[in-house]
């Protein structure tokens, strides 16, 4: 297990507490698993706590170890914990019995996966992310009686699981995290890709000199920021809801609450409290389209009073304070065991995902994604006809020749005897007589030669 120690004072002081846990496979010669934990900061940057290096992925040797050991460190935050994970049983179970009194997240991505193969087709699948993502109950229930009057099982489907685990409209406000996939996970995968094919103690080595360099950067560009306001990501946010301003009509109750209509729909806004009626502003911890129209009309520039602390850049600056040491010269390699079989240097993608074109069709049946040596299905009584390009001829100096000589239009190899003479026009004629002919039979056309 590695944990540094500037990472996890990062994590304590200005990052967001959501947790994502996910694991990658190791590509190197003795194979393994590598799980992580990894923090998003206010900026949206990936901010790696711990990672744990093992030889397979199960409960009680892995995830269940991991997770003890991090309880009492990760039990320090202040904040309430957010777990978000994907639905793999001993996972559920370790999370369960190390941080049962946290909020706990599942991956839409890998629950719509089981979904899909119960439940399949494009307005099925938009019905289902359109529940995911709405803000309110009121909305979420909306979607769902619409996907169940078309697929009555796919709701129940949906319904089994607890709604605060999956959906934005019971998800927990303390985290200021909107996050229903695991893509943050993914990026430090890939990140840590150029690592993951060393042996483990290069890996190691590895890893510690990209997390120093990280760290250096993130705290050096923070010099050209303004140290009183927010970051990009949160400016830049607020500029793309600006274009929206006069587009509501707006009232005031008192001082600090508020009303935005547009089209017959009112929501209700809270400036003091920071809130929005539809949970737009709680969520992200950043000012909605609403609050955004509201606050420019009331000629309230101070965005960083109205957004979380979290989204500040003096919360960013403390997450990255902490300086992270190059690791030693001598690292000594744990004792190694080579698994059976080759080690696989790509992962097996499941079938809605997109491939480069070079998907492998079986002889046997014609599907893809295997061969006949693997197929277990029926052949196919018609086999597949490819399509295959035709064969263009090009005709040789030689066989060019050939044909002038088999036409008698060339006397190669050949003396003929004299032609009697003839008169200048009869040898003009014959000769654009001849040069038509030969050009219609290298060119394969069977026209009619006139002559003029």
């Amino acid at each position: 297990m590695v944990m540094i120690k500037a990472s996890y004072d990062g994590s304590l002081r200005g990052c967001r507490p959501v947790l994502g846990l996910d694991e990658c496979f190791l590509k190197g010669k003795y194979g393994g698993v590598c799980l992580s934990i990894i923090e998003l900061d206010g900026n949206n940057g990936l901010f790696s706590v711990a990672t744990y290096f093992c030889r397979i992925e199960c409960y009680d040797d892995t995830w269940n170890k991991f997770l003890r050991a991090l309880q009492p460190w990760l039990d320090q935050h202040d904040a309430k914990l957010t777990f978000i994970f994907y639905r793999q049983k001993g996972l559920i179970k370790a999370v369960a019995d190390n941080f049962h009194h946290y909020n706990h997240r599942f991956y839409f991505r890998r629950m719509y996966k089981n979904f899909n193969k119960i439940c399949k087709g494009t307005h099925l699948e938009k019905l289902s992310w359109n529940a995911v993502r709405a803000y309110i109950t009121i909305d979420k229930d909306n979607f769902l009686a619409k996907l169940g009057e078309d697929h009555l099982s796919a709701r129940h489907w949906l319904e089994r699981k607890p709604p605060k685990t999956w959906c934005r409209s019971h998800f927990d406000s303390t985290a200021k995290c909107e996050h229903i996939t695991n893509n943050f996970c993914e990026s430090f995968n890939y990140w840590i890709l150029r690592v993951r094919d060393k042996p483990l103690h290069k890996s190691l080595q590895k890893l510690n000199m990209m997390m120093m360099t990280l760290m250096y950067d993130r705290r050096t560009k923070t010099s050209i920021w303004d140290q009183d306001g927010l970051v990009p990501r949160a400016v830049a946010h607020i500029a793309k809801l600006k274009k929206w301003y006069g587009k509501f009509d707006l009232a005031g109750v008192d001082k600090n609450k508020w009303t935005a209509t547009k089209d017959g729909q009112r929501w209700a806004i809270n400036l003091d409290a920071q809130e929005c009626e539809y949970k737009e502003w709680q969520v992200p911890g950043l000012p909605c389209v609403y609050a955004v129209s509201i606050l420019i009309w009331l000629r309230k520039p101070s965005w960083k009073k109205y957004c979380s602390e979290y989204h500040w850049v003096s919360t960013y600056i403390k997450a990255y304070a902490s300086t992270v040491y190059p690791p030693p010269r001598e690292f000594r390699p744990p004792p190694l065991l080579r698994p059976i079989g080759r080690p696989r240097k790509s992962r097996r993608k499941d079938e809605d995902e997109l491939t480069n074109g070079s998907a492998r069709r079986c002889g046997k049946c014609g599907y893809y994604r295997h061969n006949k040596k693997t197929c277990k299905g029926p052949p196919v009584v018609d086999k597949v006809v490819y399509n295959k390009k035709k064969l263009t001829r090009v005709d040789t100096l030689r066989s060019q020749e050939e044909i002038k000589v088999k036409f008698g239009f060339s006397t190669l190899g050949q003396r003929s005897a004299p032609k009697p003479s003839t008169t200048t026009s009869q040898t003009t004629q014959t000769c654009k007589l001849n040069k038509r002919l030969l050009i219609n039979l290298i060119i394969g056309q069977d026209n009619k030669i006139q002559v003029p």
